[in-house]
């Protein structure tokens, strides 16, 4: 997925977010695919950088998921990831 569908595809998510931990977890990915460093996004976000590191290892597998094996997820109606193949 190019970067700048991941950015619009997070931005959509943040807006959406209803819960402060969702929130944070795009808001993580949006300054990590900036370039942002894992200390500072911590710094930013008030979280571990071991917490910061988790959530980019979840994302970076969900997209290495995708791109291996065509991986396509049914979202549930709780579900408010965004993260799906297209």
């Amino acid at each position: 997925m190019e970067n700048s569908e991941s950015f619009q595809e997070i931005q959509m998510a943040m807006k959406q977010a209803k819960k402060r931990r969702m929130y944070e977890r795009y808001q993580t990915l949006y300054l990590y695919l900036q370039g942002t460093g894992v200390e500072q996004i911590a710094h930013t976000i008030n979280r571990s950088a071991k917490t910061i590191k988790g959530y980019i290892k979840a994302y970076e597998t969900d997209m290495h998921l995708r791109n291996s094996f065509n991986f396509v997820r049914t979202p549930k109606s709780s579900d408010t990831t965004i993260f799906y193949a297209k």
